[in-house]
């Protein structure tokens, strides 16, 4: 027969499981939702694989302790999870908490531990400036003051006053310091700095002019047909290789000086006469072109002995006149 302490112990235990489903039914809506609030907020998708993946082990995690809903967002929790799971980098469990507290659905959440590099005045007026102003959050403002500490590292090392900083000095800067990090986060952070280059040139009166226009970011474009174009090493490589050997050669020779310098299409080159070339002035006429208006442009001295030397050395004999 079993005596009341059994009893009493059964009676606890199926309540603490009650209290962990009842943890594990509130979590799995939120993380739901979490995810689909960053798959609308234009997340990568590899981004959401990851972050799914983490919060679907700090779920596992979470049934085999007992805590209530609240205490699930904590240090203690966080630190517990990581020594189960080391290779987990917790960002999405903050990003949660934060979803969370924001949806009002907790009273607190994970931040980041502050940073407690002391900066000169001025970056600390801007962060009160920016908290001030435009009710900057939280992690706007650790996102500012990440890229402060890193610009006023650069300036200390380079011997710069925050006056006689250029875009030269900026665009060094940046090189430096967004070399290894992804495409989004070098948005984030150029945008920041942005931010500060405005408040030094408007509010504080310290730049000459304001630099933050200049700060742009490489063009993106779509990855399934990336531009092509050759730098300035490829194509000095392209007409070092170009040969002079047969009239063949001297053809491709004066081709490529035409496609380079004028920026002619294959069919345009290919549409090209004798009487189209002006020598003496030193220009081309294009007729046949895609808006079907007919325009003359200067050719460059280079391009022009290239066309001379196919048309002396490799050239067939034709009428005046005739398709280059």
């Amino acid at each position: 027969m079993i005596d009341d302490k059994a009893i009493a112990t059964i009676g606890r235990i199926e309540g603490q499981l009650q209290e962990i489903e009842t943890i594990v039914r509130k979590l799995d809506p939120a993380i739901e939702d979490y995810l689909q609030w960053m798959a609308a907020n234009g997340y990568a998708e590899k981004t959401l694989k990851e972050y799914a993946q983490e919060l679907n082990q700090f779920k596992l995690y979470i049934e085999q302790r007992k805590c209530t809903f609240e205490n699930i967002f904590t240090h203690d929790a966080l630190r517990g999870f990581k020594k189960v799971n080391p290779t987990m980098r917790a960002h999405a469990i903050r990003g949660l908490s934060r979803y969370l507290y924001e949806q009002g659905n907790i009273s607190r959440h994970l931040r980041m531990k502050e940073q407690t590099v002391d900066l000169p005045q001025i970056y600390e007026d801007y962060l009160i400036y920016q908290h001030k102003t435009h009710q900057a959050c939280h992690r706007k403002l650790m996102h500012i003051r990440t890229v402060l500490i890193a610009l006023h590292a650069f300036v200390e090392k380079h011997r710069i006053r925050l006056r006689t900083l250029t875009i030269e000095k900026i665009d060094t800067f940046l090189a430096e310091y967004l070399a290894n990090y992804k495409e989004q986060t070098c948005v984030i952070y150029r945008s920041r700095l942005r931010g500060f280059l405005r408040y030094l040139f408007y509010e504080r009166k310290l730049l000459p002019s304001n630099l933050a226009p200049l700060i742009v970011g490489a063009p993106r474009f779509s990855k399934a047909k990336p531009p092509y174009f050759l730098r300035p090493s490829e194509l000095e490589g392209l007409f070092t290789g170009l040969k002079f050997s047969s009239a063949s050669d001297l053809r491709t020779y004066a081709m490529v000086h035409l496609a380079y310098t004028l920026g002619m299409r294959p069919c345009e080159i290919s549409l090209l006469r004798l009487d189209d070339i002006f020598f003496k002035a030193a220009e081309l006429c294009i007729r046949t072109r895609k808006n079907n208006a007919p325009v003359r442009l200067p050719v460059p001295e280079k391009t022009i002995k290239a066309i001379a030397a196919y048309l002396v050395g490799g050239r067939p004999k034709a009428t005046t006149g005739g398709c280059f």
